[in-house]
């Protein structure tokens, strides 16, 4: 059989393209690493939108590997255009004479006969036979544009009666090694990696920012001593009071809050948040007083976590679980029994994440026990549930309740005492005012 023929830039450039396509790996370059990028990208392309300003350092990144990527296909395929305008016998005409011992090649600058034991194999495409060499770098190119069907048909028998074929494509083995691949890294990806990240970023932050190490621990005092004292009614709650006040307050219609989020906010005439909107507060015979701080000034965490909106929101959301965001008093309990050594090294979803979400929560409120023993109790007591931050033994004492009733309506007291006073107050008095606590259906 004889053939004529001359290899043109487009022919040498998809020869090449074809021989990329075959090498060993290919299969983990073409099908694999594009669905983990794009399993990478979608999202970080999604918080990207969410997060407007923040586009450029979420991207990053992905936009530096992807330039990568393209400057080298460019490059290469600058160098193979280079190499063959450079090279006159790769554009010079080709005369090949092939038969069943093998082909022989002339062209301007070369006469030589090659025998088929010298192939490893053959591969071809819509456009291209290549003959690849036993040095798998090394292949001869044949264009099909010049060739007619039959010598097309009588080339292809040839390759095929004396060489093993290459496929290009996905093929029964190249798929399952990819779904395999696949089936390893994409878990990697989305459950170990992040993982891994709030696992130490919890070891990091129980070192550098949160160290929450107390929870909640039950009375060693479980007694309940009578009350003689007035109620003392804030905010729609109320409490009985040990002691007979020196004054006790009257609460006034509470201000609108500007600049926040309540649906109150539309207002334009808003009057000055005062003192007593915020608190109210009766002192008893100059030992200590007594504060109810109103829960509309106070940081909602729950409820600013159940309004949320976006992915992130979400995903906050899905870490904290369903228990803990169905109450106060449930998410208030998830957050205090936090701690750091509650990480797993490879926890599956976002746990992880939601221990990492606790132990910042928990930091807040323990924030309340700053000027105590770091003390706190939980306490259950005529259907109230509550957390009791601080040790009322300690000179001067700092106390703060945080009361739940059987609805989950919340309020929090503080008792404090004066430093220049001796007056003591019991564990079983501060256990009778958690007792005692009730609230009416305006309550906030």
């Amino acid at each position: 059989m004889h053939i004529e023929y001359q290899i043109s830039e487009a022919d040498y450039l998809n020869a090449f393209n074809l021989y990329f396509r075959s090498r060993r790996g290919a299969w983990l370059r073409r099908y694999v690493l594009p669905v983990i990028y794009a399993l990478l990208l979608l999202p970080l392309l999604y918080a990207a939108i969410r997060l407007h300003n923040r586009t450029s350092v979420i991207l990053a990144p992905e936009i530096y590997l992807l330039g990568i990527g393209v400057f080298n296909r460019l490059m290469m395929r600058r160098k193979l255009v280079q190499r063959y305008r450079d090279n006159i016998s790769i554009q010079s005409r080709n005369f090949i004479d092939i038969d069943h011992t093998g082909s022989r090649l002339r062209d301007v600058a070369t006469d030589y006969f090659t025998p088929w034991s010298d192939y490893s194999a053959y591969l071809e495409d819509n456009t291209t036979f290549l003959r690849f060499m036993k040095v798998d770098t090394k292949f001869h190119i044949t264009p099909k544009r010049e060739l007619t069907p039959e010598q097309i048909d009588e080339f292809r028998a040839l390759c095929k009666e004396n060489l093993p074929e290459r496929v290009v494509g996905l093929t029964t083995h190249g798929f399952l090694k990819g779904a395999l691949a696949t089936a390893v890294v994409v878990p990697v990806l989305w459950v170990a990696v992040p993982s891994l990240f709030w696992y130490y970023s919890v070891n990091y932050a129980a070192k550098h920012i949160v160290k929450p190490t107390t929870n909640p621990r039950p009375l060693s005092d479980t007694s309940i001593v009578p009350l003689d004292g007035p109620t003392f009614l804030a905010f729609g709650c109320s409490v009985q009071t040990p002691f007979t006040p020196v004054a006790r307050p009257e609460p006034r219609p509470v201000a609108k809050r500007t600049g926040g989020d309540s649906d109150e906010d539309d207002d334009d005439d808003v009057a000055p948040v005062a003192p007593q909107d915020r608190y109210l507060e009766t002192s008893f015979n100059n030992d200590f007083a007594l504060t109810a701080l109103n829960p509309r000034f106070q940081n909602d965490a729950l409820a600013n976590i159940r309004k949320a909106s976006g992915w992130f929101a979400e995903n906050v959301r899905s870490s904290i679980g369903a228990k803990p965001l169905s109450s106060p008093y449930e998410f208030s309990r998830w957050a205090l029994y936090a701690q750091p050594s509650d990480v797993r090294v490879l926890a599956i979803g976002a746990y992880n994440h939601g221990v990492f979400q606790a132990l910042v929560l928990k930091r807040d409120l323990l924030a309340h026990v700053a000027r105590g023993d770091g003390s706190v109790y939980e306490i259950h007591e005529n259907g109230v549930r509550a957390f009791q931050f601080g040790n009322s033994a300690l000179h001067p004492f700092l106390v703060t309740l945080d009361l739940y009733d059987v609805q989950d309506r919340h309020l929090r007291f503080r008792l404090n005492g004066h430093a220049k006073s001796n007056a003591t107050l019991s564990q079983g008095q501060i256990s009778a005012m958690i007792a005692s606590f009730r609230c009416d259906t305006d309550h906030p």
